[in-house]
């Protein structure tokens, strides 16, 4: 059988407790047998960026990731040092792996806003949509999309998000939710302080 990834988008700027266990529960959820992490360089619909600069963050990912099995990093968008759109991701990952099947995972909130996308359906012809639900939402959980199957992790929401845990830090904060390995590289690389705007 060929093999299955479920690829896993955003800018982890940090990558933290939430992300992992998201991760964790695609394994267990969809039939993959990996999931990869796929930092962005930076998103197309956040024009100011991400605060840490793509290699720390690629760093902080591998810090987090290491020795846990079936999770790993793709550098695919690093390697561009551009913005790119998710179909052009989704796109060169079937053409480099053509024999592998994919899932995109994202989250509620990506979700509930397919309309304002780059072409989605296409993506979702690619790779089947994995949808996180986020705490809060209080949305339908339609069983698909514009014809277009979608899979629901299921478990309990999970309250973290980067904005929150990034203002923490700022304050000089250890904020819950960070890998100590993540947390520890964040002390000794001065990032998310105050000064850095």
């Amino acid at each position: 059988m060929s093999p299955a990834v479920t690829v896993f988008g955003g800018s982890f700027d940090p990558v933290h407790a939430a992300h992992l266990e998201v991760a964790r529960r695609a394994l267990g959820q969809v039939p993959c047998d990996e999931v990869w992490f796929l930092p962005a360089t930076r998103a197309v619909h956040k024009p100011a960026g991400p605060r840490a600069p793509a290699e720390h963050r690629r760093a902080m990912l591998e810090a987090a990731l290491a020795g846990v099995e079936c999770l790993r990093i793709c550098d695919l968008e690093l390697e561009h040092g551009v913005a790119r759109r998710s179909l052009e991701s989704v796109t060169e990952l079937s053409t480099r792996w053509p024999g592998h099947r994919w899932y995109f995972l994202i989250g509620e909130d990506s979700f509930r806003q397919l309309e304002s996308w780059y072409r989605p359906e296409e993506i979702f012809r690619i790779a089947a949509p994995v949808v996180a639900p986020r705490p809060g939402s209080g949305g339908e959980r339609a069983a698909e999309w514009r014809g277009i199957p979608v899979r629901w992790l299921a478990g309990d929401e999970i309250d973290l998000d980067s904005t929150a845990i990034r203002a923490a830090l700022a304050r000089g904060e250890v904020p819950a939710g960070l890998d100590p390995g993540v947390m520890e590289y964040i002390r000794e690389h001065g990032l998310y302080r105050e000064q850095q705007g």
